[in-house]
């Protein structure tokens, strides 16, 4: 029998606290809108309009969407929610700064292989596969010296990284390598729109409803209008809420729709 000395106890105490640090750091978190820190299991789910998060903690299961966190960590690797015009999508962040690179997926894509580049102030820009020189220089139009040498061919899609160096040195001097920082999103009534058309879309996909492929219809079209900031046509709606009627289970959601469609923006 081993006897436990003073010595002993706190070399093996000294171990525990080292492999829990170790531990704690790796662990996959969640930080919402009010900076609390949720630690546990986070998984991603993807949808066609904005990413759904899940953090199970012990027994306890959380539910979020992109609009509702400002980052997540998932395997040691930092996600934030980056608006594209599809929609709101986690996002790996790759480099951060006043000027952020994040890398995402396509449409109909489950490969984190489209680059996205992100201002603080929310503006984004897929890094043009063609055209680069003139999508490039208009998006980073406000440096004059970062704008002057992609036009000048000093600077092109090879030196990217460099780029987004001299554009946040040009933007934020004294603030070009602070801590990394994600995108936060605000709860307008665009997201708000969006989260209940998402919400009536996921519901109809698992019914069995005869106008189900016809609604489905609507509904996209709608959150396309929604997405670009365009007038909501009426016969849209009336055709919805048509298509949808005497059928209680879905009264609920489409009133979510129809209010927030009716709502003004902020």
């Amino acid at each position: 029998m081993v006897r436990c000395t003073p010595l002993l106890l706190s070399f093996v105490l000294f171990i525990t606290l080292i492999c829990f640090s170790l531990l704690l750091s790796g662990q996959d978190f969640a930080v919402t809108l009010r900076n609390d820190t949720l630690r546990g299991k986070v998984k991603i789910m993807s949808y066609d309009i904005i990413d759904r998060i899940q953090v199970t903690e012990g027994k306890k299961k959380s539910h979020f969407t992109a609009v509702q966190l400002k980052s997540v960590q998932v395997e040691n690797q930092l996600f934030g929610p980056v608006r594209t015009e599809y929609g709101y999508q986690m996002m790996k962040l790759l480099k951060a700064g006043f000027l952020s690179l994040y890398v995402g997926r396509g449409p109909n894509s489950a490969l984190y292989d489209v680059q996205y580049l992100v201002k603080r102030d929310g503006n984004t820009q897929e890094v043009p596969k063609l055209s680069f020189k003139k999508s490039m220089a208009d998006f980073l139009g406000d440096c004059s010296v970062v704008k002057e040498k992609i036009t000048q061919d000093e600077l092109g899609k090879k030196q990217l990284d460099q780029i987004i160096e001299e554009y946040n040195a040009c933007r934020m001097p004294a603030q070009a390598n602070i801590r990394p920082s994600v995108t936060e999103p605000t709860d307008s009534a665009t997201e708000r729109r969006l989260m209940a058309l998402m919400d009536l879309k996921s519901k109809l996909e698992k019914s069995t409803l005869d106008s189900r492929l016809d609604a489905l219809d609507i509904i996209n079209n709608i959150s396309e209008k929604v997405k670009r900031n365009q007038t909501i046509p009426n016969y849209l709606l009336e055709s919805l809420t048509g298509l949808l009627k005497n059928t209680p289970d879905f009264q609920s959601d489409l009133e979510k729709v129809l209010t927030s469609l009716k709502s003004p923006l902020d």
